[in-house]
């Protein structure tokens, strides 16, 4: 059994999102950095890019977010 505190807080049937998940939502931004959600987006994976770095405290995608987005295509 996993005791990590990360996943003692996350349903055993939710899996943590992978690159690709986190790219394609940074892939939904504006020209000036905002990332935004599509309609019916996923708030709870856009607040793990944010708590990983990838997404500002504002609501910017970040260099570390620029960077991981050019591994991918979108």
């Amino acid at each position: 059994m996993n005791t990590t505190p990360s996943a003692l807080a996350r349903p055993q049937d939710e899996a943590e999102p992978g690159d690709r998940d986190i790219a394609r939502l940074l892939a939904n931004h504006y020209g000036d950095g905002t990332v935004y959600l599509p309609s019916g987006g996923a708030m709870g994976l856009y607040h793990t890019c944010m708590a990983l770095g990838f997404v500002s405290t504002d609501g910017f995608i970040t260099s570390k977010g620029r960077r991981l987005l050019t591994r991918y295509t979108y």
